[in-house]
């Protein structure tokens, strides 16, 4: 039996949807069904979207840091964005576009922006592995994914598992090994550390056992200070205050403030050095594997040496032979087109067994 509160609040209720009243009911019609709507209601979110910035655009509401954005400012950024989407990636109304990213206003501008296109934004858990990540964009079938950097990397980590990718990358990675005479390994940034994706030794007898699949620090390694040096400034202190600077040899940098001024500078150069610093007596040097269409850091590509052999200045010398390399693996490293591809590519199989039969 209802409350004399619940009779209050049923007439409230009646009188704002009643005809007239603010929020006024009609219907619609969806899967055969005939649905209640409020009347005066924008059409779509996209459209609440723009009357909403239209209503308050003086008013800030977006405060990261210095940074402190009005409806309007956001509003007007969301159009290009959505422009683009339309005009140059091709999203059509009903296009699910995930976003795999940290809360920023960047990240709301391009929420705002799949709207005004006719998309339906696809929100992806940030935290999520690259297992995850590619276990929910399948299933939601996202035709276009927007990501930062550290997850741009693990959705990195789907393509490299893939035979097709492994078997490419062997190839470039045995014909740089057979110009610089020293091991070449492939690495991914894995939550707080580097993952050895795939390696190609030298025919030299000296050398580092090492293989696919193990996981080595960010703080000393090459790879690790590459990944580093290309983060954000807010994004790379996170991760510093979360890692434990181990020593691994008398080289190591393990004072955080040195280890900054250290990647500062591995910044302005765009490589990453490890000189003696995760193995006594062995050299590295990375260059960044970077996405073709936004040029986000994928991979690193490092070549290392014992220094009875090699020195960090002849590996040094090496960085425009492996900048080559990493060129032409960064295609190979697009896991959304290679996933489409190999989909079509079962589809196409599974067409012709029909034709047989």
């Amino acid at each position: 039996m209802k409350t004399e509160l619940d009779l209050k609040m049923d007439a409230v209720m009646a009188a704002m949807t009643a005809e007239g009243g603010p929020l006024a009911l009609t219907e619609i019609e969806r899967f055969g069904r005939k649905l209640p709507v409020i009347a005066a209601a924008p059409p779509t979110l996209g459209a609440y979207v723009a009357h909403f910035c239209n209503e308050h655009q003086a008013t800030e509401f977006l405060v990261a840091g210095d940074e402190r954005l009005t409806f309007g400012a956001v509003y007007a950024a969301a159009t290009q964005v959505a422009a683009a989407l339309v005009g140059g990636f091709g999203v059509k109304k009903g296009d699910r576009v995930g976003i795999a990213a940290r809360n920023s206003p960047a990240w709301i501008t391009l929420y705002f922006g799949i709207l005004l296109a006719g998309g339906v934004a696809t929100l992806l858990n940030g935290w999520w592995q690259a297992d995850e990540f590619r276990e929910a964009i399948e299933d939601v079938d996202c035709s276009l994914v927007f990501a930062d950097g550290p997850r741009a990397a693990r959705l990195a980590l789907v393509t490299l598992a893939n035979n097709n990718f492994t078997r490419a990358a062997r190839s470039l990675l045995r014909a740089l090994v057979d110009r610089v005479g020293e091991t070449v390994n492939l690495t991914a940034l894995d939550g707080d550390e580097i993952l050895y994706i795939e390696r190609v030794e030298t025919n030299e007898p000296l050398r580092m056992q090492m293989h696919p699949g193990m996981r080595v620090p960010l703080h000393c390694t090459a790879s690790g200070k590459l990944f580093l040096s290309q983060m954000p400034a807010a994004e790379r202190r996170a991760v510093l205050s979360r890692l434990t600077l181990k020593r691994m040899t008398p080289r190591t940098i393990t004072d955080v403030s040195l280890l900054e001024a250290e990647l500062d500078r591995l910044a302005a150069r765009g490589i990453g050095i490890d000189n003696e610093e995760f193995v006594r007596g062995m050299v590295a040097v990375g260059v960044p594997v970077r996405a073709p269409e936004d040029g986000h850091i994928r991979a690193v590509l490092a070549v290392h040496g014992p220094t009875a052999r090699v020195t960090l200045e002849q590996l040094l010398g090496m960085v425009p032979t492996l900048r080559e390399t990493a060129t032409a693996l960064a295609p190979l490293l697009d896991w959304q087109r290679a996933s489409k591809i190999e989909a079509l590519a079962k589809k196409a199989e599974a067409e012709r067994e029909k034709e047989k039969a």
